[in-house]
């Protein structure tokens, strides 16, 4: 997966637009599911650096869950982590494309390293599991309509829109649940546990009505397997 030697940078020239040149790189999406292994050059020093760096944002996420006074203080508490060891700017940014490269790779890279390190043992895999998941969540949370769209293109969820005409059959009561304009999605249930064990969705049939809000709860599904 590594070689750990001198890093071969994926980069960039300094000039040109920044949204083109990140778009024709490898690391044209900021937001991903980690799918595919990287396959290049990572020197030991920025192995360790990458590692840690990401541990600490992890640890971040575990610590403001504990002690966060709310959901607005947690978000700030990993904000605040996020900005500190593993930003990741948007296109829109006006950072030089070398650098919004530079954060995806370094995103991307440490995942995988963070992922052999924690496959030593069962604790330790769900523990990164849990809290990869969380760091998924709060960026696509964080993100604009255009990149959670992105997302959920590339993952492929193959999701069961149901029609405003539709909802009153397939939830009979149910449907006073949602809000009357609320785009509603049919999934398995076993997909949405987590939702459904908050009782945040309807159940019939063996199907979970997850809105569209939620629809994070999928992608995370996703990631874990």
């Amino acid at each position: 997966m590594f070689n750990q030697r001198a890093g071969k940078r994926d980069g960039s020239g300094s000039g040109g637009d920044a949204q083109e040149v990140v778009r024709h790189s490898r690391y044209a999406a900021r937001l991903t599911l980690y799918e595919r292994a990287p396959e290049l050059e990572v020197s030991i020093e920025e192995f360790e650096a990458f590692a840690l760096d990401r541990l600490q944002v992890l640890r971040a996420i575990e610590d403001a869950q504990l002690r966060g006074k709310g959901e607005d203080d947690v978000r700030k508490r990993v904000n605040e982590a996020l900005d500190r060891h593993l930003p990741l700017h948007t296109n829109r940014s006006r950072l030089p494309p070398r650098q919004l490269v530079g954060e995806r790779r370094k995103d991307h890279v440490s995942h995988f390293i963070l992922r052999l390190a924690f496959s030593r043992t069962e604790e330790l895999r769900a523990w990164l599991v849990r809290y990869e998941s969380a760091l998924l969540k709060h960026r696509f949370r964080e993100a604009d309509a255009g990149e959670r769209q992105e997302l959920l293109n590339a993952a492929r969820l193959q999701l069961a829109q149901v029609a405003p005409a539709a909802r009153a059959a397939a939830l009979g009561s149910g449907a006073e649940f949602y809000a009357p304009h609320e785009q509603l999605f049919e999934v398995d249930f076993e997909r949405v546990l987590d939702l459904v064990a908050r009782s945040q969705v309807v159940l019939r049939g063996g199907k979970a009505y997850v809105p569209q809000g939620d629809v994070v709860a999928l992608l995370v599904h996703e990631f874990r397997q």
